[in-house]
């Protein structure tokens, strides 16, 4: 039970040596774009350098993968690839690009590597994901409580590729921080860095214009996403598609001090 439990066995291996690379085939991508309630405080999460876009945007992107390893599972710790993000539309230097405030993963492994490799904000969750030819839902749980919650039906309508496309292939930022032993003067163990993550969309499979959408961002004392709940969806859009991380790297260093707010480990309200 061990062996194929832990992925020993060459075909396992190689699909969690994907998953450590984000290599996503056949996945389902529901990319929500909308106006969020409050925008002043949506610019307080977003560190600097990074500045939000005008009228702060905001993109809710839920994405299911279940096709890895012949659907026998992809990391030995779950039966594919579920996860949720809300990220602010932002700029670095003018380069547009998203700045992710909240993210919620399936499995433990996705999140331990999202944190410490990336320095992404990312939870374990539990999600309920249904998809027919007519339509989808999902629902995001933690802690016994549902956090968000959506649904939508499929369209005729053409869609417009670019905004998506554009979207997809944006650069994702994130503010990496180790903390420092002593927890004093010396807070971070190195000083914080703004890295960035380099999405590539190698397929495009199908694309599909979504109506009667809804997006619920319910209350929790653990995790206070309803605070950027959305006042306006301003479009919905499903995509199936091969995706995979090109690159990431190093922009520059943050100050230690305008860093403080932004600290995930500790005190991020997400």
């Amino acid at each position: 039970m061990i062996k194929p439990l832990y992925g020993l066995e060459p075909e396992e291996a190689d699909a969690m040596h994907k998953r450590m690379r984000w290599e996503l085939s056949d996945a389902e991508y529901f990319i929500y774009i909308f106006k969020p309630v409050d925008k002043k405080l949506i610019q307080k999460f977003i560190p600097p350098p990074l500045r939000i876009m005008p009228g702060s945007p905001l993109i809710s992107v839920f994405i299911q993968q279940l096709t890895l390893n012949g659907g026998k599972g992809n990391d030995s710790l779950n039966y594919g690839y579920l996860e949720h993000f809300v990220a602010a539309l932002t700029t670095y230097k003018g380069r547009f690009g998203v700045y992710p405030l909240a993210i919620f993963i399936e499995s433990d492994i996705g999140a331990m590597l999202g944190r410490e490799s990336f320095g992404t904000a990312k939870k374990v969750a539990q999600f309920e994901y249904e998809r027919s030819d007519a339509g989808f839902s999902w629902k995001v749980m933690r802690r016994g409580i549902t956090l968000i919650e959506a649904s939508g039906r499929f369209t005729d309508m053409k869609v417009d590729p670019n905004n998506v496309l554009r979207l997809i292939r944006a650069p994702s930022y994130h503010l990496q921080q180790i903390i420092g032993p002593l927890h004093g003067e010396d807070y971070f163990g190195y000083p914080p860095r703004l890295m960035e993550m380099t999405p590539g969309l190698k397929k495009l499979h199908s694309m599909k214009a979504c109506d009667d959408v809804t997006l619920a961002y319910h209350e929790s004392p653990f995790d206070p996403i309803c605070l950027v709940r959305p006042k306006e969806i301003l479009a919905v859009t499903y995509l199936n598609a091969d995706t995979a991380i090109e690159g990431t790297g190093f922009l520059e260093e943050v100050d230690p001090k305008t860093a403080l707010p932004f600290l995930f480990s500790k005190n991020d309200p997400f």
